[in-house]
């Protein structure tokens, strides 16, 4: 951008001589700072607004206001006068807004005295909002042709145009400058790499480059001097050289469109005020920075000294071109001889501190010339007639066809040389409005790529072999999504989607929030708002509709119309904005759903068809810490808008609350009748945006059981493709392999510290390979975390935003929650009901033609499918619910993990680290660490917040030389009693077979029963993470909205209690371990004076939990005569279209954290529903 520094004044005095009278103004204005360009739509942000309505005051106070130094001679002064002021400005949001910020600036609110008016009896009227003026702002639409509109909108359909910005590629100047910067932009990388390519990380991409971290060095407070002095001062150098050069060419003038069709508008503007005879007073127009620039070229406004005006100009920047005369002006308009113009430039906000400069046109000394002499030399570049924008771009389709390019519209100027009304028709002007489209005008900043035949796309880069995700010294898994370049050709024509489909996350609040995209750079400051969806065209896909599940059981819908959303994904919040039906619908924007949709919906052949419901949030606003101004994806309606949390980006920084949903169990028997937390997320992309990053893939065993429950493809073998499918390994560096037990051995992919030395003196070996089926024993784990910025990556992260704004055939539908699933008299689902978070009565519905596809988590599917009709006879006859099938485990089989958390401390004279305590003692350390990690991307804000890498895994061997005593007594337990109340004696059977396996693995060394997660903090978790025990989740009430009755059925299975006694035996060996007495290690809580094995048990009930907060099993895959619930292809028994595919489908609980055997299924049940549809 300008650089104040440049902006050199000619000493060129601003205020006008005595003698002198303005006539009128023409004023063209960029708009105010907005978000990036690259993350549509656009907003004007706080800093904007003000910004636009600061400069609209300036020039109230110097042309417009009573005691204006440069009044307009015979302006309304207070209350607008219509015929006197024509403003337009695009269909944009960012340039509407500026140009309604401006006027309210030239036009303040004129107060009670003159805002009101008398009625005929009597009564007063008072305008409100003190005396608000609305002044209409015109704009042209597609074949507008309004003789009152002056706004030229341009687009690269000039054929020469574009040639002549591509032959700029070709010059030794690019060449030279692509070469002696390549070092310069590579040292750029950590920054922007998730935007880029590194093959694009150049001077190629100065712009978009520089528009990008010119945002955040406008509102991120934490981006040093230094930076924005240095690097930022030279990309800004590189982008001006970059964008000028693409705008404007000396040889080659059609290259500056934009400045020639910009150049007619001026005249018109003023041509107006001459044909008018004074009548038009002000033309006010809005645009973007390349109309400047190609502009400055044509006007050889480059010769002035300094090279001003080879910059890319500021926000709010204004050119304004006074009509005036020296003359006396009384009664009437002075002849067109005695009139002169001057050119003004302000670079930035204007106001009384900082105001325009003059400055010659045309090469000229002088700042004045006479209008005679300024026409005609605008006239030799101006296109104002669609002829001759046709000859000059050389087009000869469409508008330019033949008979199509009339002479209609003489050259601009002509009829204003007489006094008559002259400049380009109304017709003209509509018609080069709709056709000469150049996105310079519009305001799309990446004009000059569009120039080129380029268009600007998001570019995420989770593709599996580009992205590398992972921390800095560890390993890290992270789920593999989409990869689109950063430039790609323009296409005639936006492509269009042929069917579509909705997803509906899982959410309860209308304010739940859109979970933000990974930093990678300092986080903006506190007022930085309009971040908003990406939009941008993309082949047309199958469509999907996503819908979220509502807290109460109450799952949501959406649909999509096809107006606005034909040739572009998006997230809406309106039923009214759906299509009327769908080729399926996904209930729930967790980790299945996401995953399920982005495959779903990425045959480009429209084989597929889906539509994207979710009730999350509309746009966000960049706030706190999010701090990477490239790409942000958002969050927020109401008050919930403005959040983009450190918790949600940074992984040492606890997530926030309001992510979540908590409810409570029922009281638990087994844990001395204390009800128990049930949490679940509340955020698009589910558990994976708030949890602990853990990424382990769990046993090989753990899936042969299911294989051995009667589901055959769902074994290790089976599922370890799409383990692979869905993440991306990122090695870890050779430094850390050296000092941790950790293998880089991709095969199944894709030590001395204190804790390994305890495990190890114990007998517990160190495993380095931890994901090849066999997670046993003492290893470093992988996390989900982008390598390139050390940020969490989510299911939203990997699965939605590298396709937001790009497929036709994928919506997400906000504020609503799915009430019912529909079900025809053939028992087949065509379809949801569901309720707007804002009306609950009114009862919408969507359908689907091919299936509806549930994946509203484990604690919420059930609840759906009973309400629907779907689960046991007697439960659902009991509350009035009609019953289309009975089956009984619908909402049994509940598992999740008990856990205990344990307390220690330690001798911190000899800790040698800082510890996880620090982030509630040492708040000082807390924000420089925070600072380190932004600047750096290290440090411990690289791991999960209060966890970390290192955990412990132990078989039931392992755990104890009594484990063979513990299978026995597993065996001799009597089932009935550790199934639920009322559980059918189909589930009885299936929980035997459950059992029989279970207990295999539990002889098995290679399958862990335990997790044992150590920081370095005074809590470490002990975790039974292959219970026995089962509970159930199930509705006590027909009513949609209302929250189902959740029981964990904690240690209702004997052999629980007797594993988590040798859990916490096993737990005080390792804290008593000699490696640790070198820290002073020891334990607090429950503390070192229980003894006995009684003793334990009743610590152990008093103080876990029932959950680690991995809920799984409601609807269970399983033979139905086990009371299974879904077969192996994951349909619902007895209901036609009907699947499930998130984790209440697992009929066992995987011995590990759940997220990444979730993203495993969800990849496979995609695969299953493609095969289906192609079957059919």
């Amino acid at each position: 951008m300008l650089s104040s520094t440049f902006l050199l004044p000619l000493l060129l005095p601003l205020t006008t001589s005595a003698a002198e009278t303005v006539l009128g103004l023409y004023i063209f204005s960029r708009h105010g700072d907005r978000t990036p360009k690259s993350i549509p739509p656009a907003r004007l942000t706080d800093l904007g607004y003000s910004q636009i309505f600061t400069s609209g005051t300036y020039f109230r106070n110097r042309y417009v206001a009573p005691d204006a130094p440069s009044r307009i001679a015979g302006v309304s002064s207070d209350l607008v006068d219509y015929a006197q002021i024509t403003a337009s400005a695009p269909l944009d949001t960012v340039l509407m807004g500026s140009a309604q910020g401006f006027l309210q600036g030239l036009y303040p609110p004129v107060g009670p005295t003159v805002g009101s008016g008398t009625l005929r009896d009597g009564r007063i009227v008072r305008a409100p909002l003190d005396g608000y003026q609305l002044i209409p702002i015109q704009t042209v639409s597609s074949g507008a042709g309004s003789e009152d509109t002056a706004w030229l909108q341009g687009s690269s359909n000039c054929a020469q145009a574009i040639v002549s910005s591509n032959e700029y590629f070709s010059s030794s100047d690019y060449s030279d400058l692509l070469a002696s910067t390549a070092d310069f932009y590579e040292s750029l990388t950590p920054l922007i790499n998730a935007t880029f390519d590194a093959e694009d990380i150049s001077y190629k991409n100065a712009y978009t480059i520089f528009d990008l971290l010119n945002v955040a060095s406008i509102h991120n407070a934490s981006i040093p001097n230094s930076f924005i002095n240095s690097t930022l001062s030279r990309l800004s150098n590189l982008a001006n050289h970059h964008e000028f050069n693409l705008a404007y060419n000396t040889s080659a003038p059609i290259r500056a469109v934009a400045g020639s069709t910009l150049a007619a508008q001026i005249l018109q503007g003023l041509n107006n005020t001459i044909a008018t005879q004074g009548k038009s007073k002000i033309t006010i127009e809005f645009g973007a920075y390349a109309s400047f620039l190609s502009f400055f070229g044509l006007a050889d406004l480059t010769t002035v000294a300094g090279g001003m005006f080879y910059g890319i100009p500021d926000y709010a920047s204004t050119m304004t071109f006074e009509l005036f005369t020296t003359d006396t002006v009384e009664r009437s308009f002075p002849n067109v001889e005695d009139l002169r113009v001057r050119f003004l430039f302000h670079n930035g906000t204007t106001d009384e501190g900082s105001q325009p400069v003059a400055y010659p046109l045309f090469g000229q000394q002088a700042t004045e010339l006479s209008w005679r002499d300024f026409e005609a030399r605008m006239k030799k570049f101006a296109i104002g007639s669609q002829a001759q924008w046709c000859k000059a771009c050389g087009n000869s389709t469409g508008v330019c066809a033949s008979g199509a390019a009339s002479t209609e519209g003489a050259d601009v100027g002509d009829g204003a040389s007489n006094g008559e009304g002259g400049g380009v028709s109304g017709a003209v002007a509509g018609t080069i409005g709709a056709m000469v489209t150049l996105a310079v005008v519009l305001a799309v900043e990446g004009a000059v790529l569009l120039l080129a035949g380029l268009r600007i796309v998001r570019k995420n880069r989770w593709g599996r072999d580009d992205i590398r995700d992972g921390m800095d010294g560890s390993e890290s898994a992270t789920p593999s999504g989409e990869r689109v370049s950063v430039v790609e050709p323009l296409s005639s024509s936006p492509p269009r989607a042929k069917r579509q489909l909705i997803i509906i996350p899982v959410a309860t609040r209308k304010d739940l929030p859109f979970e933000r995209l990974v930093p990678s750079s300092p986080p903006p400051p506190k007022d930085c708002s309009g971040y908003g969806l990406l939009r941008n065209y993309f082949p047309a896909l199958p469509s999907l509709l996503i819908m979220m599940v509502e807290p109460g059981g109450v799952p949501v819908t959406a649909v999509v119309r096809p107006h606005p959303l034909e040739t572009r994904a998006t997230i809406v919040d309106s039923a009214s904005s759906l299509n009327e039906r769908y080729d399926y619908v996904v209930i729930g924007g967790g980790t299945s759903g996401l995953t399920v949709a982005n495959r779903l919906t990425e045959d480009p052949s429209g084989s597929l068809s889906l539509q994207s419901l979710c009730s999350s949030l509309n746009t966000v606003l960049c706030k706190s810490v999010q701090d990477s101004p490239r790409r942000r994806l958002d969050n927020a309606d109401g008050h919930k808008r403005d959040k983009l949390e450190p918790g949600v980006l940074v992984p040492g920084v606890p997530p926030p609350t309001e992510y979540s949903r908590n409810y409570q169990s029922v009281p638990q028997p087994g844990l001395n009748d204390r009800s128990q937390p049930v949490s679940s997320a509340a955020v698009v992309g589910g558990g994976t945006v708030i949890n602990g990053l853990f990424f382990n893939r769990g046993s090989a065993a753990d899936y042969d059981s299911w294989l051995k429950l009667g589901n055959p493809g769902w074994g290790w073998s089976d599922l370890l493709p799409y383990f692979k499918k869905s993440e991306t390994f990122t090695p870890a560096p050779r430094d850390l392999t050296a000092q941790y037990p950790i293998s880089n051995d991709l095969g199944p992919h894709g030590t001395d510290g204190y804790f390994y030395k305890a495990w190890n003196s114990i007998g517990v070996p160190s495993n380095p390979q931890p994901n090849g089926g066999r997670p046993v024993d003492a290893f470093y784990s992988t996390l989900s975390i982008t390598a390139y910025n050390q940020s969490r990556c989510s299911a939203s992260t990997a699965y939605f935003r590298p396709i937001e704004g790009k497929r036709a055939n994928f919506h997400l539908l906000t504020l609503h929650s799915v009430t019912k699933i529909l079900i025809n008299k053939e028992k087949r689902a065509t379809g949801v009901e569901y309720v707007s978070r804002n009306n609950t009565k009114a009862v919408l519905s969507t359908p689907a033609s091919q299936e509806v596809i549930v994946a509203a988590g484990a604690l919420r599917t059930p609840q759906l499918l009973q309400i629907s009709g779907i689960g046991p006879r007697k439960l659902l006859k009991g509350l009035g619910i009609k019953v289309m099938q009975d089956l009984p485990g619908v909402g049994y089989n509940f598992q999740d993990q008990p856990t205990m958390y344990a307390s220690v401390t330690y001798d911190y004279s000899k800790y040698p680290y800082p510890t996880p305590q620090f982030y509630f003692t040492n708040q000082s350390w807390v924000a420089e660490q925070l600072a380190i990690y932004y600047q750096n991307r290290t440090g411990p804000d690289t791991q999960a917040y209060l966890s970390g890498t290192t955990v412990a895994f132990l078989s039931l061997q392992r755990l104890s030389k009594q484990y063979q005593e513990i299978i026995q007594t597993a065996k001799q337990a009597d089932l009935k009693k550790a199934l639920p109340a009322g559980a059918d004696k189909t589930l009885l059977e299936g929980y035997k077979a459950q059992q029989s396996a279970i207990l295999a693995d539990y002889g098995s060394p290679d399958t862990a029963v335990h997790e044992l997660a150590a920081a370095g903090g005074e809590t470490i978790p002990l975790v039974l993470i292959k219970p026995l025990s089962r509970g159930s989740i199930l509705i006590n009430s027909s009513d949609p909205l209302a929250n189902p009755v959740f029981d964990y059925g904690t240690f209702q299975h004997p052999a629980d209690v007797q594993i988590f006694i040798a859990i916490y035996k096993k737990f005080r060996q390792f804290v008593g371990a000699e490696p640790w007495k070198a820290v002073g290690l020891r334990e607090t809580s429950p503390g070192p004076g229980l003894q006995g094995d009684g003793a334990i048990e009743a610590a152990i009930r008093n103080i876990s939990v029932s959950t680690w907060q991995h809920p799984v099993g409601t609807c269970a895959m399983m033979p139905k005569r086990h009371g299974g619930v879904v077969d192996p292809q994951l349909r619902v028994y007895g209901i036609k279209g009907l699947s499930v595919v998130d984790a209440s489908m697992m009929p066992i609980i995987p011995a590990t954290h759940t997220s990444a055997p979730v993203y495993a299924v969800a990849e496979k049940a995609a695969d299953l529903i493609k095969q289906r549809r192609r079957r059919s």
